[in-house]
Parts: C-alpha cells; sequence; structure tokens
C-alpha cells in the first residue's frame, strides 16, 4: 500500500511508540485519583509527557502543557479564552479555528479580521486598538505553505498581542520554538508529525495566558469545590486522561530527534518525485 494520508495521521508508528502504548494498557490507573503505586507510576508517565513536549517546544513551563483529546480540542480551547476584542487570522486556517472564531463572534462580541496571506507586514496592518490575538496556521495542511512564526511573533510581542498557532501540520517536520517566536498558545497533533499513538492532542501556553477549561469537573484536584478554577495544567484537564497515547509521545520525540535528518531527506525525496511525476503526468512508482 502506498500511504498518502500522513496529514491526516502518520501511518509509520517506531516500536517504542507502540511498546510504551502498550506498557500503559498493561499497568492501568488513574493519574491524580489516588495514593497507590500504580496511580503514582502514571502520574510519573503524565508528568514525563509534559516535561517532553515543553521542552521540545521550547515552552516556558512544562504546567502549561494541557493534554487534550485532540488538536481540534486544543484550538476551541485556545479560542474560548477570546472574547470582547479583535482577533487577526488568515484565511488558510483550518475550520476547528474559523468555526471557533464564528461562535466567538456570535456569542462572545468577538470581532474578526482575515487576511489573505500569514506576513508580519500583513498582519501588523491589520491591528486595531481592541486587538487582542492573532491566529496563525504555522503549516497549511492543504499547500504545505510555511507561515513566518518567528517574525509574525515578533510584531505580536510589540503590540502585545496573544499569539496563537496551529501546529498541527508542523510540529516533528519543523523545529518549533515558543519562547523564541514569542508563542503563547501552541496547539499540537503528536500523532502526525511525531508519530506518536492516537488519542491525544496537546494545548502548550505560557501560563501567564488566562484560559479557561471548556468541560468542568473529573479534574482529581480541589474536588469539594464547585467552582473549577483553571489552574494550569489539571484544571483545564477534566476528566480521564488518555494516558496510553500521551505515553507514547516521550519516545516519539526521542524518535523524531534522532531520525530527523533522515526524516527530512527522506520527505523531500519522495516530494520531488511525486511532484515531478505529476507534471509529467507519468505513473509513480516510489519503490525504485
Amino acid at each position: 500500500m502506498i500511504y498518502l494520508d500522513n496529514s491526516a495521521t502518520t501511518f509509520f508508528k517506531p516500536q517504542s511508540v507502540k511498546n510504551a502504548v502498550i506498557g500503559a494498557l498493561n499497568s492501568p490507573a488513574n493519574p491524580s485519583r489516588a495514593s497507590h503505586s500504580a496511580a503514582l507510576a502514571a502520574a510519573v508517565t503524565l508528568h514525563s509527557a509534559r516535561r517532553a513536549l515543553a521542552s521540545y517546544l521550547g515552552a516556558k513551563s512544562e504546567d502549561g502543557v494541557i493534554f487534550t483529546k485532540n488538536c481540534t480540542e486544543a484550538l476551541n480551547i485556545a479560542v474560548a479564552s477570546l472574547s470582547n476584542c479583535h482577533v487577526i487570522t488568515t484565511v488558510r486556517e483550518h475550520n476547528s479555528v474559523l468555526r471557533p472564531l464564528k461562535r466567538a463572534c456570535r456569542e462572545k462580541n468577538v470581532r474578526v479580521s482575515v487576511v489573505s496571506f500569514p506576513s508580519p507586514e500583513e498582519i501588523e496592518r491589520h491591528i486595531r486598538r481592541d486587538t487582542k490575538a492573532v491566529i496563525i496556521n504555522h503549516v497549511s495542511n492543504l499547500t504545505g505553505e510555511i507561515a513566518p512564526i518567528r517574525d509574525i511573533g515578533k510584531i505580536c510581542d510589540r503590540y502585545g498581542l496573544v499569539f496563537i498557532v496551529d501546529g498541527a501540520q508542523s510540529a516533528g517536520y519543523e523545529k518549533i520554538d515558543m519562547l523564541g517566536s514569542n508563542i503563547d498558545m501552541l496547539a499540537v497533533a503528536p500523532h502526525k508529525g511525531l508519530h506518536a499513538a492516537m488519542g491525544a492532542g496537546a494545548l502548550v501556553v505560557n501560563p501567564d495566558v488566562k484560559i479557561a477549561p471548556l468541560v468542568l469537573g473529573g479534574t482529581g484536584s480541589a474536588t469539594f469545590d464547585l467552582d473549577q478554577e483553571p489552574v494550569l495544567p489539571d484544571g483545564v484537564e477534566s476528566g480521564t486522561l488518555p494516558l496510553p497515547a500521551i505515553a507514547s509521545i516521550p519516545p516519539a520525540i526521542e524518535w523524531c530527534e534522532q531520525n530527523a535528518e533522515n526524516n527530512r531527506e527522506t520527505i523531500k525525496n519522495l516530494s520531488e518525485i511525486l511532484l515531478d511525476s505529476l507534471a509529467r503526468d507519468e505513473k509513480i512508482d516510489l519503490y525504485t
């Protein structure tokens, strides 16, 4: 089979990723719900994944790593943090950004400017007195176009804007440095470019930025409080987390780092074969 659907989820999963998933399934326990040895071991697994992802993405703090069921949920949480303000985004955004923005316009008095191209100059031209945030797709899932997030981040930093980046198609392929690019919220899909297991996404945030949970209850902390404070990270992680998928993230990151150069070369070569054959309308043989 020739698999051409890696933008949806990567077909190849390293053996270390599979082993981590099986290991978590063989020792099932719910972190932060009890103090027995299995629950404590699960908490260590969860903490290790936070630390690995924060380090890999250049985040400000591992406490800012919020695990979700997918990148779509992560983006919804990010957009839900906006109200009574103006937001700048682009026409090339995924509908997991555009649909929540449409609802925010209807329900939370959010105004949106949609620019045609994610250039720093275009972003800066649309900044107003009431602008609060900029939302950019790092790598387009349609065209593969890469946005200059470091330069856009400088603009956001200069004007004091919250910079939200959709990294669904870039994490694992493109180097992301949240601090260096002044990114306040980064949504990622580890099952794509990182080759982790499906079942877990993440919203990695600057802890100084205020966000609110989409779902309430089941945090395993402050059990008797009826108000859920969004204390990071567990205050935004309601319900049982998909620990087998989360457990696969550290070995996935390790595999990506060890094979980064070879992976880039392989993707480059296959892309050239595909584009050249499509241009000449020839049958593609990826096995030669």
